[in-house]
Formats: C-alpha cells, sequence, structure tokens
C-alpha cells in the first residue's frame, strides 16, 4: 500500500497550486517519497455533503512501471471532529468486510489518509456509479420515475446478504446509498452507520427495507425532509479548510519527481 497521497483540487474556485499532501493512517513519515511511493488524487467537483463529511468526485493516478494508471474515484473528506470519528469508524468497517472477503457490491477502498498540517482525513475509494435518488429523485404515486429490472433488484439483494453474511448490518438502507452504474452493476455505499451485528432478525428487516426503497419506498422510520438536511458546521470552515490544503507545499516537486536511479 502507498503511503502517501498528494490532493489536488481542481474545481470551482479552487485550483491547487501545490498539492497537499496526506499520510496514510499508521504509515511513518519520510522525508521525500519516489514517484512510486503516492497516488495523486486530482479532485474534480463536489457531490454532496453529510454526516461523514464531504464528498467529492476524483480522478486518482498510480504510477505502475513507466506509466501512470487512471482511476475513476471518489474522495471523502472529514473536517470536524465527529466527522473524523465517524469517517474513521467506516473504514474499519470496510476493512472488516475486505477480511471477510466481501469486495463486490461495495466501493474498493484505496486508503483513509490525514492531513500533514491538519486533522483533516480523506476516504480515497473506486467510483461505483450515482445514487438511485439521482436516478429517480421524484417519486410518482408509489413507484420510483426509473423501473429497476429484476436482475439488479436481484443483485442489491445479494449485495445486502453478503454484508450481512460478513457480520455487518447497514443500519442506513435508503436510496442515497444503494448506487448503480450505466452498465447495471450495483453497490451499496456510506456504512458510518454500520455495526457488526449478526442479528437475523435485524438483517430480516433491513432486507426488508431494501426492497421498499428498490420499490420507490421510504421505511416508515424515515424522515425525508431531515434525511436530505446536512449536519451543521461551523461557517465558512470547510471553505478556509480546503484553502489551507490548497496552499500547502510539504512534498518537493523536485523529491516527488525523482526518477528511479536515485
Amino acid at each position: 500500500m502507498l503511503p502517501l497521497a498528494l490532493l489536488v483540487f481542481r474545481y470551482g474556485i479552487y485550483n491547487s497550486p501545490a498539492p497537499a499532501s496526506f499520510l496514510r493512517l499508521n504509515c511513518t513519515r519520510k522525508g521525500t517519497y519516489m514517484a512510486s511511493e503516492y497516488i495523486k488524487v486530482v479532485v474534480t467537483s463536489k457531490i454532496a455533503a453529510g454526516a461523514t463529511g464531504t464528498v467529492h468526485g476524483a480522478d486518482v493516478e498510480v504510477m505502475d512501471g513507466t506509466t501512470v494508471r487512471r482511476l475513476n474515484a471518489v474522495v471523502k473528506l472529514a473536517f470536524g471532529a465527529q466527522e473524523r470519528e465517524r469517517m474513521r469508524h467506516e473504514f474499519t468497517i470496510y476493512e472488516h468486510l475486505a477480511s471477510r472477503g466481501v469486495t463486490e457490491g461495495i466501493p474498493a477502498v484505496y486508503g483513509l489518509f490525514e492531513d500533514l498540517e491538519s486533522d483533516v482525513l480523506a476516504l480515497v475509494m473506486s467510483y461505483v456509479g450515482s445514487a438511485l435518488v439521482d436516478r429517480c429523485p421524484y417519486f410518482v404515486g408509489s413507484s420510483p420515475m426509473v423501473f429497476l429490472s429484476d436482475g439488479v433488484m436481484s443483485a442489491f439483494s445479494k449485495t445486502l446478504q453478503s454484508i450481512h453474511d460478513a457480520g455487518v448490518r447497514h443500519n442506513d438502507i435508503r436510496a442515497e446509498n444503494l448506487a448503480i452504474m450505466d452498465d447495471d452493476h450495483v453497490a451499496i455505499i456510506d456504512f458510518d452507520k454500520a455495526e457488526l451485528d449478526r442479528s437475523d432478525g435485524a438483517n430480516r428487516r433491513e432486507m426488508g427495507y431494501l426492497e421498499q426503497a428498490l420499490r420507490g419506498h421510504y421505511p416508515f422510520w424515515y424522515d425525508i425532509p431531515s434525511a436530505l438536511t446536512t449536519p451543521e458546521r461551523p461557517a465558512g470552515l470547510e471553505r478556509s479548510m480546503l484553502r489551507s490544503l490548497d496552499e500547502e507545499d510539504d512534498v518537493d516537486e523536485d523529491d516527488t519527481n525523482q526518477d528511479d536511479e536515485e
């Protein structure tokens, strides 16, 4: 696993003059890094804001021998203490699922990184498609405007079952956390509320919530207005933190562009 992530912001008012340096959790900081020792994360858009931080679209660049591989990715940035705590928890759930062999139907996690000059955390994951709520944000009666095939619905059910079989209950099954690609590959996302729990009864209820969400219904306990309201954070905190990340230049250009002979 590469120890360093260099984040560059390239959207809206943000245009980083130098990368912000994020160190993988539990890795020891070094003075210099070669190109083969870090990933470059180019943040290209803001997707949403939630209880676990701000979600951004990104391109990840990784050196593979003499070529650069580019991956479509998502980056979550956690600024406040509560956001960071939830992100650390979400990361442990992803680690647990991976240890149980659950890799299909959830994002691939490239790592959890911490800014070298602040407490900001960055969770870098693969892009797994758009949320169902974005594909069909409005409902006609009790049916979503976009109808899902039996195959897609079955794939979601199999994914949730594999998550349950690994001893995890998601605890936040709704259209916002169900993603689908253009080729109908599906994924369940956002595990910040998940628990390690093998309760058969609770898992059956959660499977029922999934079926309701896929058919355009919200569970009786789900308050739509409050769920779409993001938590308060100090005014301007995110903007000021992003500006500070833009201004960082912790990794010297000469050091990060060393050739393999050094």
